[in-house]
This record gives structure tokens, C-alpha cells and sequence, in this order.
């Protein structure tokens, strides 16, 4: 369930409390991991669960990020820095 968008950057699916919100982009030199590291900006750094629910009997997998552990604040910079495609824009495109 993972998209690639213009510029070839891995995007993942972004929930929170079990609702789609949009796509978050994950680093190009980030390595998948069960947590990944983004720096939104030189002084900040926001750690985003990544989950996986199964799916067809545990044949198909679901990849997500949590971002129900992060605060408002949190998502608000992910989404300004360009990090996180709020639903709507993807909605649009």
C-alpha cells in the first residue's frame, strides 16, 4: 500500500485513531523501521510509529503511520514542513 509520488519519494498511509488522514513521505535515506525519524526542521525532530495490521487471513499487510501518539502541534509542523499530505490535497490532485 505504499505510493511513490512526482519526485520518487516513498509515501505511507497516515491514521490517527483508526481514520485516514493523508500520506506521509518517509526520508529518502531513512531506513524502514518499526519508528521513523523526521526532522520537520534544523531544531526538531518527530518520532512516527509505523504499525501494520493484517489483513485476507494475515496473506496481505497493511502498513501505516500511527500518528495518534503525536500531538496537534506535531502534526501541524509535519503538514507544514511538507512532511504530511492532509486528505484533502490528495483529494484534489
Amino acid at each position: 500500500m505504499f505510493q511513490f509520488d512526482g519526485f520518487l519519494m516513498l509515501k505511507i498511509p497516515a491514521h490517527t485513531a483508526n481514520a485516514f488522514v493523508g500520506w506521509l513521505r518517509i526520508p529518502e535515506k531513512q531506513h524502514f523501521a518499526w519508528t521513523l525519524r523526521i526532522e520537520p526542521s534544523q531544531r526538531s525532530v518527530v518520532m512516527v510509529q509505523v504499525r501494520v495490521q493484517s489483513q485476507n487471513r494475515g496473506w496481505t499487510h497493511y502498513h501505516y503511520a500511527d500518528l495518534a501518539t503525536l500531538s496537534a502541534a506535531q502534526i501541524d509542523q509535519l503538514t507544514y514542513s511538507g512532511w504530511l499530505e492532509p486528505m484533502a490535497a490528495e483529494a484534489a490532485a
